[in-house]
């Protein structure tokens, strides 16, 4: 290793032991049975070390300071004049930091002049090769990468750089080596993950994952380690190890907290994540079934009304279910969408355990019918007058406005009864059936992807009346903010709903559903309902009707 003095005076001292081959075995070429011939000794140096400029000698010499007997390559060269390694350190530490904050091309030539003034300095090297390397000029930053190590063959980093450029280059045999120097100078999770995710590529996932789960503990917060166990155990394809390959991946989001800190992981990790939760849920949608033929079997044989699970096409909805007390029906009509896929086992289950909740509101003496009657609707089209006026004014007729009003009360008040439920119900399914949370994700993003590109349509809101779209999309965006807390940072629902104008009531909503939802206990959650609709604006566009058990 070269000292600050050793620099001054133009002298690079290597144990030969510790070149990396491609020098090693260049500089044994010149051993002889009695020595070193020093003729050829000084050209294979002149080659291999030309980056350090005119030479005045090679040699070999025993390590006085190290095992006895460890030969030590000792190159003197003619180093550039007038040179000042403190400016020098001081022009390094700008350059890093430039590079650092994403300007490789901008510290690029500072770099470039010191390998030139000091080009018997490892790290300058080094730097310059990640700059190289950031810039996708990967033969200049394998150069600068090799001529670091040619001078300091123990620089962990720089073992693990090059190893990461030969990963890139898709020759991960090259990398491995490299790593396993790297571990073996000093455990550190970059090279930990980086000869993980190479034998990953080579296809020995048993020791990737290994080496993922010694760098997850060597540093829990390191992003890479859990998107490359995540990664590693996909490839397995055994779906019974989806679950711990979903939970790596949530973890890779987690510690990188947001995307500006790991852009390329969180989108790697995130559209992995996607497909392996459509994979789960796909194998969770068969036993859910098996599920929900067990359950329904369950109410038919110990509730008070059966269930009877009918196919319908219907509109906006996979799934519907029919109460039959308030309908003076002697079964409860669970309807299903033919259209229904992935997600018509959820949106059954959703609608079993709202029969669930209806079941203990009413042993509970708090069940209550949510209706709106003709009074409460006429109320409603005259608090829409003043919106429907400005739609007057693009030609369509009262009677139309009339009709397209009732259209938009109705599904108003469907949300405004069910959102504050539905959040009350999918939050126990999440609880009570943990083995299918990965359904539960993927049929609750289908849905909210649909709003949010409802939120995101401008002629939609200009075609509605202000306070209808609104208060929609203010329940959808609470919605996503409790969808958010469950599965954080899977999507970008949250960041698109920001920035509709009811963001703030969202938030309000969603606080007050929080804090009611602490406290629940059965038909409480009738209650919700008129803080939301109080929020809204929305009070007397409804009517309660006591449940006569």
């Amino acid at each position: 290793m070269p000292t600050p003095a050793d620099s001054q005076n133009g002298i690079v001292i290597v144990r030969i032991s510790e070149l990396l081959p491609k020098f090693q075995d260049a500089i044994e070429a010149s051993r002889t049975a009695t020595g070193w011939d020093a003729e050829l000794l000084q050209q294979i140096v002149a080659h291999e070390f030309d980056f350090l400029g005119p030479f005045i000698r090679a040699r070999v010499r025993q390590d006085t300071s190290g095992d006895l007997g460890d030969e030590v390559l000792v190159i003197e060269f003619t180093p550039p004049r007038s040179r000042d390694l403190a400016v020098a350190e001081r022009r390094f530490a700008q350059a890093t930091k430039r590079a650092d904050r994403g300007d490789a091309g901008g510290a690029r030539p500072s770099l470039e002049g010191l390998v030139r003034e000091f080009p018997e300095v490892a790290k300058f090297h080094r730097a310059l090769g990640q700059v190289h390397f950031a810039l996708n000029d990967w033969d200049s930053a394998e150069d600068e990468f090799l001529r670091s190590l040619a001078i300091d063959p123990r620089d962990p980093d720089a073992l693990t750089l090059l190893g990461n450029l030969y990963v890139k280059r898709k020759a991960p045999e090259k990398a491995v080596p490299l790593y396993r120097r790297s571990l073996e100078l000093e455990k550190n999770v970059y090279a930990l993950s980086n000869i993980g995710a190479a034998f990953a590529q080579i296809g020995d996932l048993d020791e990737a994952i290994g080496l993922f789960r010694e760098a997850i503990t060597l540093e829990p917060t390191y992003p890479n380690a859990w998107y490359g166990l995540g990664l590693a155990i996909s490839h397995t394809q055994d779906t019974a190890r989806l679950p711990e390959a979903i939970a790596a991946l949530d973890r890779a989001l987690e510690a990188a907290k947001e995307r500006t800190k790991a852009p390329d992981v969180w989108d790697a990790a995130r559209a992995l994540l996607s497909g392996l939760a459509e994979v789960a849920a796909r194998e969770q949608a068969e036993r859910a079934h098996l599920q929900n033929q067990e359950l329904i079997g369950e109410q038919n044989r110990q509730g008070e009304l059966p269930v009877q699970v009918q196919q319908v096409q219907l509109s906006g909805h996979l799934a519907r279910l029919e109460l039959g007390w308030p309908h003076n029906r002697p079964f409860h009509r669970l309807l299903v969408s033919p259209t229904a896929g992935i997600e018509r086992e959820h949106q059954i289950r959703h609608e079993l355990e709202h029969l669930r909740l209806t079941n203990m509101a009413r042993a509970a003496g708090r069940n209550r019918w949510f209706t709106a009657s003709a009074k409460d609707r006429e109320f409603a089209v005259r608090s829409l007058a003043p919106e429907t006026k400005r739609l007057a004014r693009q030609g369509i007729s009262e009677l139309d406005l009339k009709a397209l009003s009732l259209t938009w009360i109705d599904g108003l008040l469907l949300q405004l009864y069910n959102f504050p439920i539905d959040l009350l119900i999918e939050s126990r399914l999440i609880t009570d059936y943990p083995t299918l949370r990965e359904l539960w994700f993927f049929s609750l993003a289908r849905q909210l992807e649909v709003a949010a590109r409802i939120a995101e349509d401008r002629q939609l809101a200009q075609a509605t009346a202000r306070t209808v779209y609104r208060a929609s999309t203010a329940m959808n965006g609470a919605f996503v903010l409790w969808f958010e807390d469950q599965f954080p940072r899977r999507t970008d629902f949250v960041a698109r709903f920001q920035r509709t104008q009811t963001w703030p009531t969202s938030k309000r909503l969603y606080s007050m559903w929080v804090h009611d939802f602490n406290s629940w206990e059965p038909g409480q959650e009738f209650a919700w309902i008129d803080s939301w609709a109080r929020a809204l604006g929305l009070t007397h566009w409804y009517t309660w009707r006591d449940d006569a058990i």
